[in-house]
């Protein structure tokens, strides 16, 4: 019986939890290090079709938190949905390459902004040019390491990468990614299901 009354429980509470949302617009343009902005690319045509699952670990000045994304995008809409690792939703992020509207769980408080997921997963996965098209005072340059290969970040003034992506693998959207941003004290690690 007390299993029945905990898978009760968690029925209420997820049930209540995804009544909890709030929706805002939000801005294209964010920071992304310290004097680099990026405003989201527009949905083009080398990613205008696109459905994967993801795995995202995320460590936050050490605080780890783990989440499901699935990220779709046609020709005139890029989606991503962020579940917990229950299967909660915790945002809805919608981009039609002009407006971001993003609906999230209020449990995540005001400071979460899905929409820099979406950004990081666009410095990952969008070609360089239409990235850096975008960039405004930084510019995000490929290399090859032993390990595979890697994208990074620079400031313009800056010979030190703010932001360094490294892939396992050198088919990009097959291979798990390291996002680290140092001064953050951010790392992200993205896994394809």
């Amino acid at each position: 019986m007390p299993r029945l009354n905990w898978i009760a429980f968690l029925l209420l509470a997820s049930i209540i939890l995804s009544g909890c949302t709030t929706t805002k617009v939000r801005q294209t343009c964010m920071p992304l290090a310290s004097g680099v902005d990026y405003c989201l690319a527009p949905l083009s045509a080398a990613v205008s079709s696109d459905n994967r699952t993801l795995q995202v670990n995320l460590d936050v000045k050490g605080q780890s938190h783990q989440l499901l994304a699935q990220l779709e995008i046609n020709a005139n809409l890029a989606t991503l949905v962020g579940l917990a690792p229950l299967g909660n939703a915790l945002f809805t992020v919608t981009y039609d390459g002009q407006q971001i509207n993003s609906q999230q769980n209020r449990l995540l408080g005001s400071e979460f902004k899905a929409e820099y997921l979406l950004a990081m997963l666009q410095l990952i996965y969008w070609p360089i040019n239409d990235v850096n098209q975008h960039l405004q005072q930084g510019q995000l340059v490929s290399s090859q390491d032993t390990e595979g290969p890697v994208r990074r970040l620079y400031a313009n003034d800056s010979a030190v990468a703010a932001i360094e992506i490294k892939y396992n693998s050198s088919d990009l959207s097959q291979a798990q990614v390291q996002l680290m941003i140092a001064d953050a004290q951010f790392n992200m690690t993205v896994t394809p299901l």
